[in-house]
């Protein structure tokens, strides 16, 4: 129970840090360096303590990487500055175990039962209640739009991760939680790099063409460069970081991405497979599901985020709803 507990608490504080390192370095550099630290981690462990990886289990875990930690965590990254970290929690916490049962539904041929397609819809309300346009939440379409696809990519990297452990358990296998998240995070740190790489590379032909074009921009460059920033294009044209500008680094920002490492895919992960090994995997994500809830009071206080009523329905709401989700399932 303590390290289910202790699960949501190290995933609302990884969200905190994920946001405040994109904020500082923009998406690209803030995932692709989490997820280089957590493979340099892991790996460590992995090649140390852990059985020998097997190729068939890797491939389909590193593929579960490339959806759920590559192209879902990127998306994730997009919309934490956008949403923030509690509405981007609520959306990936909560819409990804309805999502999941969809891909299972469609792809596996598994029934879905009266109990799950109710839960779902009641996830649906509970996030709509908490995005519906007031004084406190002022909906943004591309934040949204890249939640929805965080969602969507934890939940069927989810799937595909289930396969590959069924696979192992039949094939006598040993199944071993830090290796798997090593193998997994393998795929995601190949899709965020490509990613990193493509957009510096993006953003210095910008860079060069704006200069050539205006010789004023030169100056700009300059004085960013003079300023400390990030990544001079992001500098001179905000919207290469989505209509927000990178403010200046300094050493303690390089923090927030090894807290983010730490509290999301080492101890986040170490104490989710702790608890799955000691209680009914239904309880434990039960108890995850709560993450968004128990960030409120995270985000009041490190990003002075204050819930009022309708966030917190809403949250209640789909919380319920996924827990519902999960109790319902056989």
């Amino acid at each position: 129970m303590i390290g289910a507990f202790l699960t949501t608490i190290l995933w609302s504080f990884s969200a905190i840090f994920a946001r405040k390192s994109t904020g500082t370095f923009g998406p690209g550099f803030a995932n692709f360096s989490r997820l280089f630290l957590a493979c340099i981690f892991l790996g460590a462990y992995t090649h140390i303590f852990a059985p020998a990886m097997e190729w068939n289990s890797f491939q389909i875990l590193f593929i579960s990487g490339v959806i759920g930690l590559g192209l879902g965590d990127l998306a994730l990254f997009v919309a934490l500055p956008r949403l923030g970290s509690r509405l981007s929690l609520l959306m990936v916490q909560c819409l990804a175990a309805p999502i999941a049962a969809l891909i299972e539904w469609v792809w596996l041929d598994t029934t879905l039962n009266t109990v799950q397609m109710i839960s779902g819809l009641i996830v649906l309300a509970g996030i709509a209640i908490a995005f519906r346009p007031s004084g406190e939440v002022s909906p943004d379409a591309l934040g949204i739009a890249m939640g929805l696809l965080a969602a969507l990519g934890q939940g069927a990297g989810a799937i595909i991760s289930r396969g590959a452990f069924e696979y192992m358990r039949e094939a006598s296998i040993p199944v071993d939680g830090g290796s798997a998240a090593y193998q997994r995070m393998l795929g995601g740190f190949v899709i965020s790099g490509l990613y990193f790489f493509a957009s510096q590379a993006l953003s210095k032909r910008k860079a060069r063409n704006r200069k050539n074009s205006r010789p004023e921009i030169s100056e700009a460059k300059g004085d960013a460069n003079r300023r400390g920033w990030t990544d001079t294009a992001s500098a001179i044209d905000p919207k290469t970081v989505g209509d927000t500008r990178l403010r200046p680094r300094k050493t303690s920002d390089y923090l927030y991405i090894l807290g983010n490492t730490l509290c999301g895919p080492v101890l986040g992960v170490a104490c989710y497979q702790w608890a799955l090994s000691e209680l009914a995997g239904g309880v434990v994500l039960a108890i995850v599901a709560t993450t968004p809830l128990v960030a409120i009071p995270f985000t009041w206080w490190l990003e002075k985020d204050r819930a009022g009523l309708q966030a917190w329905g809403g949250g209640i709401i789909a919380s319920a709803g996924v827990i519902g989700l999960v109790m319902g399932t056989r």
